[in-house]
């Protein structure tokens, strides 16, 4: 006696993985950066009306549909700018 056995694959849908996204609010100090990431992400950041409140990354997330997105609060940029060029000389050997 023979058995027979029939496999049939069925269609399996695969759900696309929704992809993040990063985004970074960058910009001259005292101009709303952490106000909008409070907004955007639902956190408390503190905030200040005067410029080098922010003096750390903060990085928080927001869901837009299916899309996780990561906001980052960076330090102002003139800071960053300030901080590349002191490098910068450092490396040269300058003061």
């Amino acid at each position: 006696m023979a058995v027979t056995t029939h496999l049939v694959a069925a269609p399996v849908a695969v759900a696309a993985r929704p992809r993040s996204a990063r985004v970074a609010l960058v910009g001259n100090p005292n101009t709303g950066k952490t106000t909008l990431f409070n907004r955007l992400t639902g956190l408390r950041a503190k905030t200040a009306n005067f410029p080098g409140t922010t003096l750390e990354r903060r990085v928080g997330t927001m869901q837009v549909g299916a899309r996780r997105v990561e906001i980052e609060d960076a330090e102002p940029l003139r800071r960053q700018i300030v901080a590349v060029r002191r490098r910068d000389r450092s490396a040269a050997g300058g003061a």
